[in-house]
């Protein structure tokens, strides 16, 4: 067992600094690469059910509705003008949905993975690996929008001894909070909802564990590897206690993450190289504004200090931590301050991820901006690594800006990559780290056609 004071939050590293200030200046937007940093794609919700059927209405925006689905696929990796291989992309990630939210529905009405389902995603793997795709990352879709919305319910339960009527889907093992639209995932508190009602409507874990099991077979059978099997993406383990359930499962008694290495070991890929991704990091005022948190990190990582924390178990505890002052959205370690609700800890220790996956898409109004935002969160990520024993791990930063998506552009894109490459992490780490700007092929809600240009500026050809 580790020692606890790799992770205790009693014993936190005292930062000397309130606010650190990055020395990084931008002089002007680089329009050169990242290598030896690899990029990889997101394609966002992907239509698995429909791959060997025509791309009717335009299921990937850019492809014609004469041709399949399964051609399309070829057409934006392969034969294409402009195709993402010729780009550089060696690895893809996308999601699926669970219960046909987006033309993926992989369970029979026994909660079998369907084999017509199964074969389809083989169809796909076997594909991008004929096109030179080494890599996958498939995500299951774990957000409401994962099955219709009449699949939801609403029940009256009693959650941290409180009677109160909580919105309910089969795929997550607790319920949703109706009157919170901004975060219906804290119904009782911010620490204890670790604790509130267990979901009475839901599948149960062997459903969700059998479906990973079946993707990481096809993954293994079509000779792709998976370094970081994100299953449940963008964590906030800080705010919202109750998304540790993904790691153990206390209502349950169910350890998540074990079953879930053991899927890995099962297909032959690392077990370790299985964890969620964390989410966003908040918006510094000023962009280069940087703290100590409680935990002794950079309060710019707490969504992955806390993710941390849980994976460790008894050896720490998340929730929303005691003694910090607010700083420019930052948390920021503060000696006096009190103890606002008592933390939790998870009864399970497990050793730490190969992975390190948290999502960092962030822009300024200004590059200047962007880029010393971008030096200090990257920088501060190298000290994550090296104040965590984990500088071996693989780094990916699985949504990160996009080129012309959600108000991104490539000009604002080149500017975050500008502060990465004067960061520590570029300097000490360059080779294990995977950028991969957001996209989405969807019809209704793509951007722009694919394929998409992506370099300049990513460009892994070029330093």
């Amino acid at each position: 067992m580790e020692s606890p004071k790799y992770y205790t939050s009693k014993y936190p590293r005292r930062l000397a600094l309130a606010v650190q200030l990055c020395s990084f200046l931008m002089t002007g937007v680089g329009w050169a690469g990242i290598s030896p940093t690899a990029v990889e794609l997101n394609l966002s919700a992907f239509p698995i059910d429909m791959y060997n059927t025509p791309n009717s209405g335009g299921l990937i925006r850019g492809c014609s509705s004469s041709i399949t689905v399964r051609q399309c696929v070829q057409q934006l990796f392969q034969t294409g003008a402009n195709n993402w291989r010729a780009q550089g992309i060696s690895g893809v990630r996308f999601f699926f949905t669970l219960a046909n939210g987006y033309y993926s529905d992989p369970f029979d009405a026994y909660g079998n993975v369907k084999s017509s389902w199964s074969q389809n995603l083989l169809d796909f793997f076997n594909d991008l690996r004929s096109y030179g795709i080494t890599k996958v990352t498939p995500t299951p879709v774990l957000d409401t929008w994962s099955g219709p919305p009449s699949m939801m319910q609403t029940l009256n339960v009693i959650t941290c001894g409180v009677s109160k009527n909580l919105n309910f889907v089969p795929w997550l093992p607790y319920g949703l909070d109706p009157l919170d639209s901004n975060f219906p995932d804290r119904t009782c508190g911010n620490n204890s909802y670790f604790n509130a009602a267990a979901n009475p409507l839901f599948w149960g874990w062997s459903r969700f564990f059998n479906l990973i099991n079946t993707v990481l077979s096809r993954a293994s059978q079509a000779q792709l590897s998976v370094i970081d099997m994100d299953y449940f993406q963008e964590t906030n383990m800080a705010d919202f206690t109750v998304m540790a359930r993904f790691i153990y499962d206390n209502k349950a008694n169910v350890d998540v993450l074990s079953e879930l290495r053991s899927r890995m070991s099962w297909n032959y890929f690392q077990s370790t190289d299985v964890a969620p991704s964390a989410n966003i990091p908040p918006t510094p005022t000023p962009a280069w504004g940087n703290c100590g948190s409680y935990y002794g990190d950079s309060a710019l990582l707490l969504t992955l200090t806390a993710q941390t924390a849980a994976i460790a178990g008894p050896w720490s505890a998340i929730g929303v931590p005691p003694h910090h002052i607010d700083f420019g959205q930052l948390r920021c370690y503060s000696s006096g301050d009190s103890y606002p609700e008592p933390l939790i800890s998870l009864p399970v220790w497990h050793s730490q991820p190969t992975v390190t996956d948290i999502h960092s898409q962030k822009y300024y109004a200004s590059d200047s901006d962007t880029s010393a935002y971008a030096n200090s969160f990257y920088s501060s990520v190298w000290s994550f690594l090296q104040y965590r024993g984990l500088t071996g791990n693989d780094v990916v930063f699985g949504e990160t800006n996009p080129v012309a998506c959600d108000g991104y552009t490539a000009q604002s894109a080149a500017a975050m990559l500008n502060g990465y490459k004067a960061s520590t992490l570029y300097a000490n780490a360059a080779s294990r780290v995977v950028m991969r700007p957001w996209h989405r092929t969807e019809s209704g809600f793509a951007c722009v056609d694919s394929p998409h240009t992506l370099n300049p500026p990513y460009d892994p050809f070029n330093p």
